[in-house]
């Protein structure tokens, strides 16, 4: 998964954001989020890289907006399918928490359903463990959409530190590095 994410240390939770929010379209809410992880990522980390780490991160969130914009697409059609619940005013306020979220506050952008609070409530996939899924939108939290080597993908448990990977999706800790599930995120890094 082409991602970008920032953990910085400290606190587990990021600031809680307005109680009251507009409701975010379903079909915006993936871009929105990832961009207010990525401009947070820039704002905080820019005193803390050299210039040049800070452009190839703008570069890699820029990536990850063309990669979001497929995401748009599974969020929908999980909706629509009854297979997850969207909450636009949540997504909202997720999205508005990332963005005004302390810089020491770790904040991991490739797993909404980690950040608790409004992001937790904004999507609710339905899926249980070992039922069909087309995407990791579909299953329960804690879960996700395994497609290898299945015919049929499952919603199955992410995996524990030092457990094989592909993408950050697989992983309990949110972090794939080498192939392999890891919890050591670097203070400022894009993956």
């Amino acid at each position: 998964m082409l991602a970008c994410a920032l953990a910085c240390s400290g606190g587990e939770e990021a600031a809680a954001p307005p109680a009251s929010a507009p409701e975010l379209e379903v079909q915006r809410f993936p871009l929105a989020f990832v961009r207010a992880g990525c401009a947070r990522a820039q704002t905080c980390c820019a005193t803390r890289l050299s210039p040049m780490t800070v452009v190839d991160a703008r570069e890699r969130c820029e990536v990850t907006d063309e990669f979001s914009a497929a995401l748009m697409g599974d969020l929908a059609m999980a909706v629509e399918g009854g297979r997850a619940t969207y909450d636009g005013p949540s997504a909202s306020r997720c999205v508005q928490m990332i963005g005004a979220a302390d810089c020491d506050a770790r904040i991991d952008i490739t797993r909404v359903d980690a950040l608790g609070g409004a992001c937790a409530q904004a999507v609710r996939g339905h899926v249980a463990i070992g039922g069909a899924c087309e995407s990791s939108w579909d299953c329960s939290p804690g879960l996700f959409c395994d497609s290898i080597p299945l015919a049929t993908p499952r919603c199955v448990s992410r995996r524990p530190i030092a457990a094989p990977c592909v993408s950050e999706a697989e992983c309990a800790s949110g972090r794939c590095a080498n192939h392999t599930c890891d919890d050591r995120l670097p203070l400022c890094t894009f993956d």
